[in-house]
């Protein structure tokens, strides 16, 4: 049992890693695009930090928001990327 527990984290782990690999690609790929994305939540609102939900590739995705109106959460609003954290 605790064999199978270990693969099932490990192959988790790598699904996250190729996951992310991909997004980065994407959004690399997508440089110069306006995103249209939903306000799910904000978890810091103090930094601006909010999940949101992108619809071109159906993803919610962690963001740093940097603007200085007002945005409710379930609004959509429209982005664009700057930069990826790369920190894990």
């Amino acid at each position: 049992m605790i064999d199978i527990k270990l693969k099932s984290k490990e192959s988790l782990e790598i699904t996250r890693q190729d996951q992310r690999f991909w997004l980065e690609r994407w959004f690399e790929l997508n440089r110069n695009s306006i995103f249209n994305v939903i306000i799910l939540r904000w978890m810091k609102v103090s930094e601006g930090i909010a999940l949101l939900y992108f619809n071109e590739i159906e993803m919610e995705i962690v963001a740093h928001i940097k603007t200085n109106e007002i945005i409710s959460v379930g609004e959509n609003i429209e982005i664009e990327y700057q930069a990826i954290n790369n920190l894990n």
